[in-house]
């Protein structure tokens, strides 16, 4: 479920902003590993998937919809 991806990576970059700006280092290696794989995930299926003829206000639109949770706009 997107909500739940959407919530599991705040969660994982809560905790990365702590790292960043306290030292605290409350982090996993499987919740970096999580963070890896999606990101790798979404940059494929992107690249795989977008029409790459779109403005690049357009495709930064899109994937502020998707980033909160919404569908990508594939055309």
């Amino acid at each position: 479920d997107r909500k739940e991806i959407k919530n599991t990576i705040n969660k994982i970059y809560d905790k990365r902003s702590q790292l960043i700006h306290s030292g605290k280092r409350d982090i996993y290696d499987f919740e970096v590993k999580y963070i890896e794989t999606c990101a790798d995930i979404m940059y494929r299926k992107i690249l795989k998937n977008s029409n790459l003829k779109i403005t690049y206000s357009d495709f930064i639109d899109r994937l502020e919809v998707a980033s909160n949770g919404g569908e990508f706009e594939w055309d």
